[in-house]
């Protein structure tokens, strides 16, 4: 057996594996690990409460990952600036310039409606949006339909019109009425043909970090 860099192991030697995954929250039935870094690319929407992409943001870049920010409100982001070791503020232009290798891009303008950005080789693009900022003339399908390639969507609660596009959209079937009853400070996390409702665990740690105050 060798190793991932081709040197031969041991017997009974092994090493651990790459870690591509940031720990966002529990549900009913366990943990729940969103993967970051695949090799095509990962683009992760989110509609929901930016505390999420917050505590996503602040994990990865403690562990080590290059880290960009393009927003509207830095203030909101001051936290993971502060104690994001490799985070960089950058403006929408240069958010994807000079980036090689594994990455999180932070896109978070939610006042600003734009199409779906793309992410490189192992990078992670992960947009903030506002369903408001589309269009309130908008049909809750067409609003969406544009997210349809995203490999992961974030949402708050939705009203019915707009559950039952995503639930058509994602390939939720039955699973599209969780999101008309995403609780309080709980956001319902969605992959294509699955959905799931969680609350974001910051430790105490982070939550000072980001200057957190009440429930997550």
């Amino acid at each position: 057996m060798r190793s991932r860099n081709g040197v031969p192991l041991v017997p009974e030697q092994s090493i651990p594996a790459p870690r591509t995954g940031v720990h966002l929250g529990r549900t009913k039935t366990g943990d729940v690990t969103l993967r970051l870094f695949r090799p095509r690319g990962t683009r992760i929407v989110c509609f929901a409460d930016p505390l999420g992409p917050q505590l996503i943001t602040l994990r990865a870049a403690q562990a080590g990952t290059p880290t960009r920010i393009s927003t509207s409100r830095e203030a909101a982001w001051a936290g993971v600036v502060r104690h994001g070791p490799t985070v960089q503020l950058a403006p929408p232009e240069a958010l994807r310039t000079g980036v090689a290798g594994a990455a999180l891009l932070v896109d978070d303008r939610p006042d600003v409606a734009r199409q779906l950005g793309e992410a490189g080789n192992w990078q992670c693009l992960l947009e903030v949006h506002d369903l408001t900022s589309l269009g309130k003339r908008i049909h809750a399908e067409a609003r969406l339909a544009p997210f349809a390639h995203c490999d992961i969507a974030l949402f708050p609660t939705l009203d019915r019109d707009h559950a039952e596009a995503a639930g058509r959209i994602f390939g939720l079937g039955s699973g599209a009425a969780a999101l008309t009853v995403v609780p309080r400070h709980a956001m319902a996390v969605v992959m294509h043909g699955t959905v799931q409702l969680l609350r974001p665990e910051p430790t105490a740690a982070e939550r000072q970090m980001l200057g957190w105050s009440g429930t997550p």
